[in-house]
């Protein structure tokens, strides 16, 4: 599959879920589908700081979709997503 058509699914991934799921959710499914594993506690952690950090910086009362759209650009540029081992 090309890069770009994980993007889609990455990013599609990361919509597919009604924004009133809860984030963990959300964010599972997206290390699922970029990484085809769950994140690590750290990742898990990192991924919820990441989001609150942007929904600040949005004026968002809770991460929306912007901000949700900035984690998968995150995910996508993690060398994990670009290079096969």
């Amino acid at each position: 599959m090309s890069r770009i058509a994980l993007l889609a699914l990455l990013i599609l991934s990361c919509g597919s879920l009604r924004v009133s799921s809860p984030d963990i959710e959300r964010i599972l499914t997206a290390y699922v589908t970029a990484f085809g594993r769950h994140p690590s506690d750290e990742e898990e952690q990192s991924a919820e700081a990441f989001l609150q950090s942007k929904a600040n910086v949005h004026g968002e009362a809770k991460p929306g979709e912007t901000s949700w759209a900035d984690l998968c650009h995150v995910l996508f540029n993690v060398k994990e997503f670009i290079f096969l081992n």
